[in-house]
């Protein structure tokens, strides 16, 4: 019997890794957004607490007029910085399906040959089967 040899073998580990690298660009990008969404919630519930705090009256009050503008402008620095995240996050999932895909279909072209291979091996066994019974006669 022979061995079997993809001849795209080293395509198909190029691709692989491909793969690999646009599935951790994608980690980092969702990474990143869950990160940026979260600093916007913390702003948004400190703008609450400071609303809240503006409710008591008081020193507090006075303090939370104060902080009031500096909390909007974080508020919409951080919208801002996730809606362009997003796109990013978009370009990075399609990076991700497209290197999939193409490792797929690689994938799928080296089982089928190996499957052509193992029936051309075993027709091959039985032809020389074949020829040994019949020479034996």
């Amino acid at each position: 019997m022979g061995r079997f040899r993809f001849s795209l073998e080293t395509l198909l580990q190029i691709r692989a890794s491909q793969e690999t690298a646009a599935a951790q660009g994608l980690a980092q990008a969702n990474q990143e957004q869950d990160r940026l969404q979260r600093d916007l919630d913390q702003i948004l519930a400190d703008g609450r607490a400071l609303k809240d705090s503006l409710a008591e009256g008081g020193v507090a009050a006075s303090i939370s007029i104060a902080l009031r503008p500096g909390l909007r402008l974080n508020a919409e620095r951080a919208r801002n910085a996730l809606a362009h995240h997003r796109p990013l996050v978009q370009q990075r999932l399609a990076e991700w399906q497209q290197a999939k895909l193409r490792l797929s279909l690689l994938e799928k072209l080296r089982e089928a040959r190996l499957k052509d291979f193992k029936r051309s091996e075993q027709l091959a066994e039985e032809r020389w089967l074949d020829e040994r019974v019949v020479q034996g006669f």
